[in-house]
């Protein structure tokens, strides 16, 4: 008897125990631009808040899959941010053939490396002159209905959306320190991501992205249910082998 208590205890063990859980995202693209630092792009060249600023865009994407700015304005010390389109969407990665440029696309592998810091449009070693903005996008598949984290920090503004949802709200004019965020419950299956960035000060530029997409899962209920059954069934004979001794 006590040796199929062990294995039934062991059972529960296993089913009970969180699974770790994982998605793979190896690597994304991304699509570079260069913002000139002119009075037209207003937005850029404000003041330092020198701390996350949650809360400058909706927790979804516009029509055109761009990053809407909420409302009310921001009156923080970066400022209002007004370059948009009609729909509201933020105009900082839309190339207008004058201050605002396409500045490369390709691949690059994740976690992020090398773009800490000095990440500085194509061919300048700062960003007195231009800004840097970029979107990366790649794809995760999930095995199972879990909740994933990942660290995210950018010096300046970085948003990241799954499925045009935002998980990682991480803007504001400041340094880069990580932070962890969290995607919320993922349904089993393929999922967009789109990440944002913004560099909108010239002091310094930079972005890392640690996607490890890992987290604890819990066990479906109805397993739960047949573990608690057969162990309330071995307590049960336990005890009434003890009764008869």
């Amino acid at each position: 008897m006590n040796r199929r208590f062990t294995h039934l205890v062991a059972i529960a063990a296993t089913v009970l125990t969180p699974a770790i859980a994982h998605a793979q995202l190896g690597s994304m693209t991304y699509q570079y631009f260069k913002v000139q630092n002119v009075a037209a792009n207003h937005d850029f060249q404000g003041g330092i808040d020198g701390h996350i600023v949650t809360g400058l865009v909706n927790t979804a994407l516009g029509p055109d899959g761009l990053p809407v700015v909420a409302s009310p304005a921001y009156s923080g010390a970066s400022g209002p941010i007004t370059q948009v389109n009609g729909s509201n969407e933020l105009l900082w990665w839309t190339p207008n053939g004058s201050t605002i440029l396409a500045d490369g696309t390709g691949t690059i592998a994740v976690p992020f490396s090398g773009i800490s810091t000095g990440f500085y449009a194509t061919g300048q070693s700062s960003n007195t002159n231009w800004f840097r903005t970029a979107i990366f996008q790649g794809f995760i598949n999930v095995s199972s209905p879990t909740n994933y984290n990942f660290s995210l920090g950018s010096d300046d503004d970085s948003w990241l959306f799954v499925d045009g949802v935002l998980v990682g709200d991480n803007g504001g004019v400041k340094g880069g320190s990580p932070t962890t965020f969290n995607t919320g419950n993922l349904a089993a299956g393929n999922h967009t991501v789109s990440l944002f960035f913004a560099d909108r000060h010239q002091v310094e530029s930079g972005i890392t992205f640690d996607p490890t997409f890992q987290v604890t899962s819990t066990p479906e209920p109805a397993s739960l249910s047949l573990v608690a059954t057969g162990l309330i069934g071995v307590f049960g004979a336990v005890r009434r082998k003890r009764k008869g001794l």
